[in-house]
């Protein structure tokens, strides 16, 4: 068939190569439509990103609150034209609501960059938010940090770029009130891993990938400031780590079937819960 292969490692019997071109596992015994769905996350593995006095500074959440939280959020990740918000959107777009069934939904990420074109500017500090077709709230450098302060964040990062990413606790809140919803975050690869071992390492990491040059090709065509050496040094990070902290590997060698893949992964996830 064409498309992505979809994967489960529960079905595995035997080898292939995987998309950076190491042994990984080829599972038939489900029927397939197009992503190369592996879980390979390894346990004890440590980052270099993780630092532990940053960790310090995210907001302290009980054992209770990690499992209930951490066990209903999908970490949804993949480099810049990737697919992975295009296939989001698809999927949450034509997901059907059926009473005391899970669901999924966004739950933004707070930044402190530049508003894109395209993007709403949801500022975090107002008193009422919405969540509907929201990707980022916004915040400034001074009122990112005095979250940080607080403890208001259930974990952070900075890029090298200055910005910095975080995924507030208030947010999250709101949305796991519902005890049926189910968390999608949009995020890096390295934001991923830091809410994961937030959340008591139980979300479930989903990284996209695409050839490079067809990630070249989408880079290029979303209009964003082009910096090679930064593209370099991200597919490297992600051909890098991503086999090694990500539950599941996605070559989206066809966007329109991407978003069916990944609703099989949130049906695996509604199983569980």
């Amino acid at each position: 068939m064409e498309g992505n292969v979809l994967v489960n490692e529960k079905l595995c019997s035997s080898g292939k190569v995987d998309i950076i071109g190491q042994p990984s596992l080829c599972f038939p015994g489900l029927e397939t439509l197009g992503s190369k769905i592996l879980s390979v996350n390894t346990t004890g593995i440590l980052p270099p990103w993780e630092d532990p006095l940053e960790r310090e500074t995210y907001a302290q959440l009980s054992w209770q609150t990690r499992e209930n939280w951490g066990r209903r959020t999908l970490l949804y990740c993949g480099p810049s034209g990737s697919g992975k918000d295009e296939s989001l959107d698809e999927y949450l777009a034509g997901q059907k609501y059926v009473p005391d069934d899970p669901f999924c939904c966004r739950l933004p990420m707070t930044t402190t960059r530049m508003l894109r074109p395209e993007e709403v500017d949801r500022v975090i500090s107002s008193r009422t938010f919405s969540l509907d077709d929201t990707r980022y709230f916004f915040a400034t450098k001074e009122e990112f940090l005095q979250m940080k302060e607080l403890r208001l964040i259930i974990a952070w990062r900075k890029r090298e770029t200055g910005e910095y990413y975080g995924l507030m606790h208030p947010i999250a809140k709101k949305i796991y009130e519902d005890p049926k919803a189910i968390a999608v975050i949009t995020c890096g690869l390295r934001t991923s891993w830091l809410i994961k071992e937030s959340l008591g390492g139980l979300p479930k990491i989903i990284f996209i990938s695409a050839k490079d040059k067809v990630i070249r090709e989408r880079y290029e065509a979303s209009g964003r400031p082009k910096n090679e050496e930064k593209l370099r040094l991200k597919l490297r990070l992600y051909r890098e780590w991503a086999p090694k902290i990500a539950d599941y590997l996605i070559e989206n060698t066809d966007q329109d079937l991407l978003a069916i893949d990944f609703g099989r992964i949130v049906t695996t996830v509604k199983q569980g819960l």
